[in-house]
């Protein structure tokens, strides 16, 4: 997926396009009724600048240190760190530094809550720096649960009892084959016995090769198990294709009330911050853009926004920026289709089954698209090269 700088004056266009199509009689946004967590970066414009703990407060609303004991790689009154998060061109910059690695010298690490819930989609736009040295890998953000709304998480090779049997976390890694993977620490990590049968977490490869400097769009899908079953389901799709499936999870234990309630936006090198193997001998960024967390309590109803990159299609639709176009996915329901410019001018209009069709356009830029299907009316917006 295409991402470009774009100058002020074109955000202000765009921003003063949103406005209008608001105005639009008897046409708004429709946004899912279980969108609770949507930061997208888009008043963050020109250069990188530092973006601290209360930037963070202004995005992400409260957040929190769960399981870490502070807050990492923001700063705030009293609290300087060497490694710099910065925002700017509309997204969300990590900093880890050479020859550094392990969550107090890279990266960034906090939560923030979400409503306690039986199954939750996350999404968020991931880029590596084109220089990026993956070497033994780091941390990525993703979902997690626990039985207290603010209760400790499992990570860090924690065999605190209480904590592992109590919680989950499902957070992603990079690692050095170029790929990615789910994080996995599950409850099963210490058996009814006490007997400890994995320290650290499980990888479970959904993506490879990672090209570096490439946009990719990541969502992964959480269902809680019944308890008492191995029915969980843990689902990751990028760019909206499903890469991985597992229909066997056992997020928690019986008598145990474990709820989907974090995102975790944790990243950093490590592993050991005193691992060379996880180290870098160059200084190195991670860009982010789109955090997303769709959460329902009643364990259904979320498939419709796993087929979509953007997570804006409720009802499924695929519309993805390609080299002189858009390629659409809209599945085997009529649609209704407009790409208008920065000017609200319909540049094109088309009507029928749009299913993996790529439909050229000429004009280069930010464009909305504006579709309707099954009663529903969604506006995307995009960015095209020709």
């Amino acid at each position: 997926m295409f991402k470009f700088s774009v100058r002020k004056e074109t955000i202000l266009k765009y921003q003063a396009l949103n406005i209008a199509f608001l105005l639009f009689a008897g046409f708004g946004f429709a946004q899912p009724e279980n969108l609770v967590i949507d930061v997208n970066f888009d008043n963050r414009t020109g250069d990188f600048q530092d973006y601290d703990e209360a930037a963070a407060r202004q995005d992400f609303g409260a957040i929190n240190n769960r399981g870490t004991g502070e807050i990492r790689g923001l700063d705030s009154p009293g609290n300087t760190w060497t490694h710099k998060t910065k925002a700017g061109e509309q997204s969300f910059r990590t900093h880890y530094p050479a020859n550094k690695a392990g969550g107090g010298n890279s990266g960034v690490l906090f939560v923030k809550n979400i409503p306690p819930s039986e199954e939750a989609i996350m999404e968020y736009r991931i880029k590596f720096d084109p220089n990026w040295f993956f070497c033994y890998g780091g941390k990525l953000p993703g979902l997690v649960g626990s039985v207290d709304p603010d209760g400790s998480l499992p990570w860090g090779g924690t065999t605190n009892k209480t904590t592992v049997h109590s919680a989950f976390s499902v957070r992603l890694m990079w690692r050095r084959n170029d790929n990615l993977v789910v994080y996995a620490y599950l409850p099963e990590r210490i058996n009814s016995s006490g007997k400890v049968t994995r320290k650290w977490g499980e990888d479970i490869e959904f993506f490879k090769p990672v090209k570096k400097g490439q946009w990719y769009t990541i969502k992964q899908y959480v269902k809680m198990n019944t308890p008492g079953k191995s029915d969980g389901i843990l689902e990751m799709y990028v760019d909206g294709k499903k890469t991985l499936s597992r229909t066997n999870v056992q997020f928690r234990l019986p008598g145990k009330d474990v709820k989907v309630n974090g995102l975790a936006v944790h990243t950093y090198r490590g592993g050991s911050a005193d691992d060379p193997n996880f180290q870098s001998k160059k200084t190195e960024y991670i860009y982010f853009d789109y955090f997303k967390v769709w959460s329902s309590s009643k364990g259904a109803g979320s498939n419709t926004l796993l087929n979509s990159p953007n997570g804006t299609a409720g009802n499924g639709l695929v519309v993805v920026p390609e080299l002189g176009g858009i390629k659409v996915n809209a599945g085997l329901a009529p649609i209704q289709l407009k790409v208008i410019n920065l000017n609200g001018k319909v540049v094109l209009s088309k009507t029928g089954i749009l299913n993996d069709s790529f439909i050229p356009v000429e004009a280069e830029g930010l464009h909305l698209i504006r579709y309707a299907q099954s009663g529903k009316e969604q506006v995307q917006k995009v960015l095209i090269s020709n």
